[in-house]
């Protein structure tokens, strides 16, 4: 239990028996110590202030408890309780609703907030409920919450909370000063209320106004009873904050003050550690610790500093006075202590610390029937070693355990030793309790070393961490996917390991199988450790039971992440979890499990990119086997890796085929007396394919029980072999009279079979190596091939060809009787299994193992160069037009083209999914399936980042980087790429993703759609991260050349840029596509908006603030007024739509405004109409205007960076950026029907494509 964990326990207990203010005191110290960041102790402080009556200072750390986890409903109604006793009824609402939304069966819950709503006039209330729901929750972006809480102004201006939550909206949106006004609000209301005295000063602060921040700090600081700032100054605001740079600069500047104080200098370096200011850290927890050496934690922290900076003596020392002074309270000091003397190389030492730092379990009857074992004397070594073989032949992990506590009781330690590494190496689950047993055995060996590396292991996570490990591992899934990272970054990988998967642990079968049997008849393989992933323990072979050599483990158990972590050699038949990332040291061999007859990868009809994993194991494996070439070209191809994959190819026939195209005929009568078929009987197998995808898989379970029923008979021995996706998910027992046992592996069984019946199964190739008939039972052969696609004509694949279940029954009775079948297989289905000569396995190990190159294959690239794409999730917007604009005319006879994606994002929406299949076909789609992986600390330093948009040391931006690279390589594999372009250039993920690849590209490019500046100022205050992460690219590309110039101006100094870097492609287009569409008719409720007597302007465009609808709406109702019969047709979608429809409400012009929505062709309407406007506050470049162009309309825009670069020249009209501006040049129009220069998009098109092919692709570099 680490340190807080047991003040926490004290905490509790104290609270179960109402000592309230005791609880209050241990959660304050926890919190001032460091755990303010750790949600549970966060909502208890605020539970027991609560309890006390403190209801202020109950709220605030309410609050930030939620702010930690928001998915906690039963804390958002305590919030909201609170609220509601302090009289804020909104504010109780917002939260009363976030609980319901999360548990809406709270019927307690639902009257609370009724009861509040009583308290509010629904008529004064400027906000309705369910967009209150969104100021709480996540959904949309910062600037809509603020929009939101600014409407409420007026009506909750008396309400301090409200006040609160509109004042950190205008903070988070870097509106200081206004943050800083409303806040002066806050406490006038309440000149009490601490927090917010310290939120006016950080506001003014960060407005230049030091003298006022200065006071309020001075307020805040006289006024706290949260964070000791009467004692400490102004830092402990910032420290529950996550604010350590600020925190460590605010107690450092209070030391020159007081700077024998030692609690004030361990904060301060306490606070440097956050910010990984290792050194800077120790010179001020050193003198804490001089000044004060009497407590432990001080002297542990500071031993955390030498550790991380590598002075592993004076880690030592800090770790021992740390350990003694606990008394023992504290064991993960004596752990770390441990790990610093192994890494001095003190073994001894190490191993005297690790028996400190984790106490066994209280005797149990097993150490008293091991002690009575030693007065009697019954067991002698003999014995044991005898029956730890038998355990060893049992695979039970937990009679090995046994054996070796009973062995360690007696004295025979080296049996011991042997049965508890037995029983780690079988142990499905981590067990500190035996590594440390074991190392307790190697230490009495004096095996001090090897005992060390093992009390190590006594944790999962072993490294010194600068962070809490515990709130990271509350997920289920994270918890997996960080303990197989910490495995695979700090468990040495074993030499004579070889780990085997099929058909993801379903069975032991298929070319694994295959390989498997070859390895342990091979004299080169005698003392390998062979692991099986097998999930049901029954289905382990006979020919396996009492091998003390193989281990049967569990797919997603902790044994099996820390075999896939650490196995040399690794071969699969399928996919490895999206979590695995292939060491380097490590070799996998990727067999696939057959020749494909209906379509794969892209090909597949339905779903969006579900092969996305298939893929991503492809990339990471080392090797790869085929049984034919164009199983080969079609796995490569369909799965686009063609030209990524870094590995080897060897064409070797199937492993698994081996015991068709050599029957050992002894195996195989073993096998007929097994499953009791008669000497006499020919052998009939329905072995049928799955049908559905793989997230939505279909059976027709009452389809296969009448075609079993039908196909049995006496004539023949039937049995029924079901697809392993299906596998499982039969019920009831209709198939357990035909189903053949899941340890036989197929193949075995395809030996014994006379007459095969299949659909559009892999397994018609495998018994083509038998020469024996087949029946294709195609009863859906239509439907099949227009929902998942065939590559082969069953008609050419020699056999009988059935759609109903008679005539399928009748072929079968053929096909027992020999009579010819009617058709045979074409010349080319003879080559699929020309390799199947019984050699496939030997091949396969010699190339893997081996490396022999006798059946290699060719690289699979066709010599082009490698570009990356991101280009977002394919919201339907401007970039992903821009983006589709460009690939659909990039020429590809020197380049291959990827573009990355998330297949959930894009799934999550039918318009996103006719985005994404617009793709042209040259474009090669890779899918990211899985999360981050990322350990405790990255994850930290991420979330870090993601909340403040920056990091304070090079460390820490270090740490960020690896995550990035890491996952690059879990995406990519070890992929080469030559260009890499982040085109959407708005994602912080996908940024510092692209940005960090695994080998270097010749360029890398990241766009800059917009003015950047201002939308980070007006829109998204994250984009400060994305800057900080320019660096990592060679180019930054504006979409115009003013809106090139404008970033420069804007970002290079603030952010450190070199101006070199700075550069500009205009964004292409698709004239054809748009005149195209143009010439559709119009939608109906369009058409009598188009009347010869109106003067119709059309604005196309996102609703949202930077496209000035509202100020255009302002100026046409100036236009109305002098022009009655000028209409404005408004296309598009967004979140300023309700503010719009209200504007023109507001201004009377309902007769002459059409808000038309989303339109899938909006061309139509702007070819019909007059004149083309665009408000726009500032763009990047205005595609929009551009496609307007290419129409042939007169187009009027606001004088702003993007159009600026477009109209110049006598395109347009320039006006400025004002609502008289747009006025004035909107009646200009309709008075004098200007007419301006032709656009020649032909000549912008290929300027566009040649600047893009220099720059973005270098290619006159190459």
């Amino acid at each position: 239990m680490l340190g807080w964990q047991a003040a926490y326990a004290k905490a509790r207990s104290d609270e179960k028996k109402g000592k309230w203010d005791s609880a209050i005191q241990i959660y304050s110290s926890l919190i001032r110590h460091g755990e303010d960041e750790n949600p549970r102790v966060v909502f208890r402080l605020g539970h027991a202030l609560f309890r006390r009556d403190r209801l202020e200072e109950a709220a605030q750390y309410l609050e930030r408890a939620v702010s930690l986890e928001p998915g906690n409903a039963n804390w958002h109604y305590r919030l909201g309780f609170v609220l509601e006793r302090q009289k804020s009824y909104a504010s109780a609402i917002l939260h009363y609703d976030a609980a319901l939304e999360i548990d809406p069966t709270q019927t307690k819950w639902q009257d609370r907030k009724l009861k509040c709503a009583a308290h509010i006039d629904n008529q004064q209330r400027a906000v309705r409920t369910s967009e209150l729901n969104d100021v709480m929750g996540s959904n949309g972006p910062d600037w809509e919450r603020l929009d939101l809480l600014e409407a409420g102004y007026d009506v909750h201006q008396s309400d301090k909370n409200w006040l609160k939550s509109l004042a950190a909206a205008r903070f988070r949106m870097l509106r200081y000063e206004g943050a800083a006004e409303l806040y002066t609000e806050v406490v006038e209301l309440d000149p009490l209320d601490a927090e917010s005295h310290f939120m006016r000063g950080w506001a003014w602060q960060k407005c230049g106004r030091t003298v006022i921040a200065d006071k309020c700090f001075a307020r805040a600081s006289e006024l706290d009873t949260r964070h000791d700032a009467k004692s400490f100054g102004v830092g402990g605001f910032y420290q529950s904050r996550g604010q350590w740079r600020l925190a460590a600069e605010a107690y450092v500047s209070e030391l020159r003050v007081q700077p024998e104080n030692p609690e004030l200098n361990f904060r301060a370096g306490m606070a440097l550690q956050k910010i990984y200011a290792w050194k800077e850290s120790e010179r001020y927890l050193a003198r804490a610790v001089v000044l004060n050496p009497a407590v432990p934690q001080w002297h542990y922290r500071r031993g955390l500093s030498f550790e991380r900076l590598g002075e592993m003596h004076q880690a030592a020392a800090s770790y021992a006075e740390a350990a003694s002074r606990s008394n023992g309270k504290n064991p993960y000091w004596s752990y770390r202590l441990g790990e610093v003397r192994a890494a001095m190389g003190d073994y001894e030492g190490a191993c005297d610390a690790y028996r400190e730092s984790y106490t066994p379990p209280k005797a149990s009857d097993l150490d008293q029937m091991s002690d009575a074992g030693n007065a009697r004397n019954d067991y002698d070594e003999n014995l044991l070693h005898q029956t730890l073989l038998e355990a060893l032949s049992s695979q039970s992990g937990s009679l090995c355990y046994i054996l070796g506590r009973k062995a360690e009781a007696l004295g025979k330690l080296t049996v011991a030793e042997d049965a508890y590494r037995a029983a780690l190496a079988r142990l499905e689950e981590h067990s500190s309790e035996v590594h440390y047993r074991l190392g307790r055995v190697l230490d009495g060996q004096h095996k001090w070393r090897e005992g060390a590396e093992v009390y190590s292991n006594v944790r999962i996570f072993k490294r010194p961490f600068g962070v809490d490990v515990a709130p990271y591992l509350k997920s289920a899934s994270s918890k997996k996917s960080m303990t197989y990272l910490e495995y695979a970054e700090t468990v040495r990988i074993e030499d004579r390991v070889v780990l085997y998967e099929s058909s993801h642990g379903v069975s032991v079968s298929c070319n694994p199988l295959a390989i498997y049997r070859q390895l342990i008849a091979d004299p080169r393989f005698e003392g390998f450790t062979h692991v099986w992933v097998l999930n049901e323990k029954r289905r382990i072979p006979a020919e396996m039971r009492d091998r003390p050599d193989v281990i049967f483990i569990s797919r997603e158990s902790d044994l099996y992440l820390r075999y896939i972590a650490s196995a040399k050699y690794l071969i699969n038949n399928n996919t490895f979890p999206p979590y695995f990332v292939r060491r380097v040291g490590q070799y996998y061999l990727n067999t696939w499990h057959g020749t494909p007859i209906k379509t794969l990868g892209r090909d597949i009809k339905s779903g969006v990119m579900d092969h996305k994993n298939a893929a991503r194991n492809f990339l990471q494996a080392t090797h790869m086997v085929f049984p034919n070439k164009f199983t080969a070209d079609c796995q490569m191809d369909k799965y686009d890796v063609a030209n990524l994959y870094a590995g080897e190819l060897a064409l070797t026939g199937y492993p698994r085929n081996d015991v068709l195209a050599v029957p050992d005929i002894v195996a195989n009568e073993g096998l007929r007396e097994r499953l009791g078929i008669p000497f006499d009987k020919k052998v009939v197998l329905y072995a049928p394919t799955w049908r559905g995808t793989l997230a939505s898989k279909n059976l027709d379970e009452t389809r296969l029980a009448e075609d079993l029923d039908s196909f049995s008979s006496d004539e023949w021995h039937f049995l029924y072999r079901g697809h392993s996706v299906n596998d499982g998910s039969i019920s009831g027992s209709y198939t357990d009279l035909y189903s053949v046992p899941g340890d036989i592996d197929t193949n075995d069984l395809l030996a014994i079979v006379d007459v095969l019946v299949t659909d559009y199964s892999s397994i018609m190739f495998d018994f083509m190596a038998t020469h024996k008939p087949i029946v294709y039972y195609a009863y859906d052969l239509e439907q099949y091939q227009s929902e998942r696609g065939l590559y082969f004509d069953l008609n050419d694949m020699g056999g009988f060809l059935c759609e109903d279940v008679d005539s399928a029954l009748s072929a079968i009775r053929s096909a027992v009787l020999g009579v010819s079948a009617r058709s045979v297989s074409a010349p080319f289905v003879q080559e699929l299994v020309r390799l199947e000569q019984g050699q496939s396995a030997r091949r396969a190990v010699e190339f893997f193992f081996f490396g022999s190159t006798e059946f290699k294959l060719a690289a699979s690239g066709d010599g082009r160069a490698n570009a990356l794409f991101y280009a977002g999730s394919f919201i339907p917007n401007g970039v992903t037009a821009s983006y589709l604009n460009l690939v659909s005319q990039l020429p590809d006879d020197k380049w291959n083209f990827h573009t990355v994606v998330d297949p959930v994002a894009v799934a999550s929406e039918p318009g996103r999914q006719a985005k994404f299949n617009a793709n042209p076909a040259h474009i090669r789609a890779i899918g990211r399936v899985g999360t981050h992986l990322v350990t405790p600390e990255e994850r930290w330093v991420i979330d870090k980042f993601n909340t403040q948009h920056d990091l304070d040391s090079e460390e820490l931006w270090d740490i960020y980087h690896r995550a990035h690279r890491r996952e690059f390589v879990r995406i990519f594999g070890h992929a080469e790429f030559d260009a890499i372009i982040c085109f959407e250039g708005y994602a912080r993920f996908w940024a510092s993703l692209l940005g960090a690849p695994y080998i270097a590209p010749k360029v890398s490019s990241i766009y800059l759609h917009s003015v950047m500046g201002q939308e980070w100022k007006q829109r998204f205050p994250y984009l400060e991260g994305v800057f900080r992460i320019y660096d990592r690219y060679d180019q930054l590309l504006s979409v115009s050349e003013s809106a090139s110039e404008v970033n420069e101006r804007d970002l290079v100094r603030r952010f450190d840029l070199h101006t070199k870097t700075f550069k500009y492609v205009n964004n292409l287009l698709n004239p054809t596509e748009v005149i195209h569409a143009a010439a559709d008719p119009l939608d109906e409720d369009i058409e009598r908006w188009m009347h010869p007597d109106y003067k119709t302007f059309v604005s196309v465009g996102r609703l949202s603030p930077e496209k000035g609808h509202l100020k255009l709406l302002e100026a046409f109702a100036v236009v109305v007024r002098k022009c009655p019969e000028a209409r404005l047709i408004i296309v598009g979608d967004g979140p300023m739509k309700t503010r719009i429809v209200d504007a023109i409400e507001r201004l009377a012009i309902s007769d002459n405004v059409l808000m038309a929505g989303m339109r899938t062709n909006p061309y139509p309407i702007v070819d019909r109409g007059d004149f083309f406007v665009f408000a726009s506050e500032y763009e990047g470049q205005g595609i929009a205007v551009l496609e307007a162009l290419i129409l042939g309309k007169p187009v009027i825009s606001t004088d702003v960076v993007g159009p600026k670069s477009i109209l110049k020249g006598d395109y347009g009209l320039l006006v400025e950026n004002t609502r008289d501006g747009l006025a004035r040049g909107m009646i200009q129009f309709i008075e004098n029907n200007p007419v301006y220069r032709a656009f020649d998009y032909e000549t912008y098109l290929k300027e566009g494509i040649g600047k893009f092919t220099r720059l973005a692709l270098g290619e006159l570099e190459r």
